[in-house]
């Protein structure tokens, strides 16, 4: 397999295209990073590496025709050949992200706090401070929370869809500092424990 430094200017005039099947290059300044020519011009970039003892080839996406420039392609293997150092395969780390990122957006507010209150409150003989928890914790839309008389209704909460990955330190004290306005500092101080909890 010939070996070459892999650039844009490779790439666009001197790679060879084969007639049928396909070629691959190895880049002399990343090892196990390479470029596969095919027949048909496309030119996907792969890694080469090793697993358990076995020899793993990866092709990272997309193909240099489909917009990967060679430096995001070279930043791609090298992250993909930790991975395999570190003994994972790169498709299952994707996979994995993947999987990570659709948990953190189905951990909403709205359910967050659902759960809190059913597992650490609702659920305990004697404890009568659920419901005031909840209240603290699910104020409406105005940014002000509900009295003791108001309905708890989670639809109408600021953060009921949000994951709550994505609420900022600086939104949550936007809030607190909206209901400290309000001559209910007292409010805020619960309402902050009950967060912290």
């Amino acid at each position: 397999m010939p070996k070459r430094k892999i650039t844009k200017t490779f790439l666009e005039r001197s790679i060879k295209i084969p007639a049928t099947g396909q070629v691959d290059y190895f880049d002399t300044a990343t090892t196990g990073f390479g470029v596969r020519a095919s027949y048909d011009g496309t030119k996907s970039f792969f890694v080469m590496g090793r697993l358990s003892g076995k020899k793993v080839r990866h092709t990272l996406s997309p193909s240099y025709n489909k917009g990967l420039s060679v430096d995001a392609a070279r930043t791609k293997a090298k992250a993909a050949l930790q991975q395999l150092a570190d003994g994972l395969h790169p498709r299952d780390a994707a996979e994995k992200q993947a999987a990570e990122a659709a948990k953190r957006r189905a951990d909403t507010y709205g359910k967050t706090v659902d759960e809190f209150i059913d597992k650490f409150h609702q659920g305990r003989k004697k404890n009568r401070t659920w419901k005031e928890s909840k209240r603290l914790l699910l104020w409406p839309r105005g940014g002000k929370p509900p009295g003791r008389e108001t309905k708890i209704d989670i639809d109408d909460h600021l953060w009921k869809g949000r994951p709550v990955s994505e609420i900022t330190k600086g939104e949550i004290i936007a809030l607190l500092d909206a209901i400290v306005a309000d001559d209910k500092g007292y409010t805020a101080n619960r309402a902050y424990a009950a967060m912290n909890t």
